[in-house]
């Protein structure tokens, strides 16, 4: 036998094989973390909106923004003044920037 040096084909695949099984395990560990990551940004983004929230009232006399707003099946976006409830005689904050039709998903055009 000649003393050649290297990996025969068999011993190539059998490690290939080794490091499929091995990734195999490790995959639901790897997906795992990243679900925690992706609920750890979630719930941050819900305690920053919450401080906005409660910094908002903290600003206004303890009133939240008041962001209903009107539809009009017929004719376009309405935002008529409320004349009743907490929130009497406030204008909508969304107002009429809605497009004409975006109950449909058109977009309200770009101001240049």
């Amino acid at each position: 036998m000649t003393g050649r040096k290297g990996f025969t084909l068999i011993e190539l695949l059998v490690v290939i094989a080794i490091i499929a099984i091995l990734m195999a395990m490790l995959m639901p560990a790897l997906n795992r973390v990243k679900e925690q990551g992706k609920r750890a940004v979630c719930l941050n983004h819900i305690k920053t909106l919450t401080l906005a929230w409660l910094m908002y009232a903290d600003e206004n006399d303890d009133k939240i923004v008041n962001g209903e707003a009107y539809w009009d099946p017929a004719g376009s976006p309405a935002a008529p003044v409320p004349t009743s409830g907490p929130h009497k005689g406030e204008q909508y904050w969304v107002g009429n920037d809605c497009a004409s039709g975006f109950g449909q998903g058109e977009q309200r055009p770009l101001d240049i």
